[in-house]
């Protein structure tokens, strides 16, 4: 059974995000946005499965429910890891962004 890599998550995201950027014709005040909604979109697809939400939480090495951006409690493994695959996606979003443009 092969794990969740985040390394390879964030290169994939970032050739994602270039393909999207290079095959779209956003205007400049549009592409933060865009980038965003992307970004969600992206995310919400790795965590479709229940196992895989648990290898991104080993990954991630989430020893709790605690979301840390918001310092809520997830209801469930699939929250806990979209917000802990988000928020490690939204880090680098200005470098994305500035280097896909």
């Amino acid at each position: 059974m092969k794990g969740f890599n985040k390394y390879d998550f964030k290169e994939d995201l970032s050739e994602a995000i270039s393909e999207f950027l290079t095959d779209s014709d956003f205007k400049d005040d549009e592409v933060d946005d865009e980038v965003y909604d992307f970004i969600c979109q992206h995310v919400d697809n790795q965590v479709i499965y229940y196992s895989e939400c648990w290898n991104i939480c080993r990954e991630f090495q989430v020893n709790d429910f605690e979301i840390e951006s918001t310092g809520e409690y997830a209801t469930n493994i699939s929250e806990l890891a979209y917000h802990t695959l988000f928020d490690y996606a939204m880090e680098d979003l200005g470098n994305l962004i500035e280097l896909n443009k």
